[in-house]
């Protein structure tokens, strides 16, 4: 039968456990036709920033979707006779929707890249840590016990003194 040592177990242990818990988060586009709904674009963004949006990628978005708040202004002001300008502002609030649909999408993918990338460096450290940890016990240990030996050895036995 083989014997495994302490170590090698904890070892692959740890190997399983990263294995089983760390895989990547895979996120697929929700907007996949013309018109794009503006609840849905927010809470595209909502998973943008939950998934790792750095402060600067969110800025980007939220200062796109003020426009598109903007643009719906100028469309509610406009007098329902000027079907043109109506339909220009309409073209610039579905482009503009569509655009920060796919940058909160980018964003969410580069965001969870980003998490994993992080989880695994700290699990991995984590391990490291711990294996190096292991080696100082296992080898201090020996060190301790060698030196009481050696001490042993250099001991005089002999008779004992009688008073």
């Amino acid at each position: 039968m083989v014997k495994l040592s302490p170590t090698l177990v904890t070892i692959l242990f740890s190997i399983v456990i990263l294995a089983v818990f760390l895989t990547p988060v895979f996120v697929v586009s929700q907007s996949t036709n013309s018109q794009v709904d503006l609840n849905q674009v927010i809470r595209d963004v909502q998973r943008a920033e939950s998934s790792g949006a750095t402060p600067s990628e969110m800025q980007n978005l939220t200062s796109q979707l003020n426009s598109v708040l903007t643009l719906q202004d100028e469309l509610r002001s406009l007098p329902p006779q000027d079907e043109s300008a109506r339909t220009s502002i309409m073209g610039q609030i579905n482009s503009t929707l569509a655009s920060v649909d796919g940058e909160a999408y980018q964003i969410q993918v580069a965001g969870s890249r980003r998490s994993y990338l992080q989880h695994s460096v700290l699990y991995s450290s984590g391990l490291i840590a711990a294996i190096v940890v292991t080696l100082v016990y296992h080898y201090g240990f020996l060190y301790l016990r060698r030196r009481r030996i050696s001490k042993a050895m250099r001991m005089k036995v002999g008779p004992k003194p009688e008073d």
